[in-house]
């Protein structure tokens, strides 16, 4: 029973739920359904595993939403979590599809082992600089999270860092490697994972790396994500099956890769 997920870019009816999106009359808005003067005001990012869906975002009330169907949502008040900051936003948000789900808010990390029913903090980010001897150093606002092949992933804002963990222990992370010219590039939805590969895009450009466990390799860094950047404009998302990748551009420009995101192939033009 196939289940769709959207989220806009403004207050209220921020959730709806399809199961047909080929008809764009048949969305329900969740505010159809119940008052949400306690939902998020805005959502950043909507994960699905384990037949649970999870969204998190502008935290005008410190709850987050939980679903096992897509259709009735409730709120998980994530308020007296450790080192939660009211008001706060969250963006980083993965599943490993299995029960086990992380979010993230500035460089703390959230964990669940019960599909997103409650949450304790897992671990604060932090990484070594200068050469001190010191693991004391902020790298930031963590904007997304992803899992693939046993490994966590989070890349940081502005600096564009990327750390990862193997699964057995998401406390224990590697260093951060660094992407070009991703500063700045703000949101879950433009980082996806599978087969091993995590795939950003940002303004007209793609990064593209292998993880496994602490072992980051990235063998594209700012690289046009199609060689004509004048005509695609910037590529804002990025999703994943698992196995195919799919684009979306601010023109309206669609593009597909089956190869982790070394080529691309547009599926659709300024629509």
């Amino acid at each position: 029973d196939p289940m769709w997920i959207g989220t806009y870019a403004a207050n209220n009816c921020e959730l709806s739920y399809t199961d047909d999106p080929t008809d764009g009359t048949v969305w329900t808005g969740i505010n159809e359904l119940a008052d949400e003067s306690d939902f998020p005001d805005r959502i950043f990012a909507i994960q699905w595993g384990n037949d649970v869906w999870i969204a998190v975002g502008q935290m005008n009330s410190d709850n987050i939403m939980r679903s096992t169907d897509g259709v009735a949502w409730s709120l998980v008040d994530v308020s007296g979590l450790t080192g939660i900051v009211s008001g706060a936003d969250i963006y980083g948000l993965a599943s490993d599809g299995a029960g086990t789900w992380w979010f993230a808010q500035h460089n703390r990390i959230y964990r669940s082992t019960n599909d997103g029913a409650a949450w304790a903090l897992h671990h604060t980010l932090l990484y070594e600089a200068n050469d001190d001897g010191n693991v004391d150093d902020d790298p930031g606002d963590i904007r997304a999270l992803a899992f693939t092949n046993s490994t966590l992933v989070a890349i940081t804002k502005t600096t564009g860092q990327v750390f990862s963990a193997a699964a057995s222990d998401t406390t224990d992370w590697s260093a951060g490697a660094v992407l070009n010219g991703s500063a700045n590039f703000g949101q879950q939805t433009r980082v996806a994972a599978g087969g091993g590969r995590v795939v950003m895009t940002y303004n007209q450009m793609k990064w593209t790396m292998d993880v496994s466990g602490k072992s980051i390799t990235i063998d594209e860094n700012n690289i046009d994500i199609s060689g004509n950047a004048t005509a695609h404009g910037n590529a804002t998302c990025v999703g994943s099956d698992g196995s195919t990748l799919v684009a979306g551009c601010l023109t309206g420009d669609v593009f597909s890769s089956t190869d982790g995101g070394d080529t691309w192939t547009a599926s659709a033009t300024n629509v």
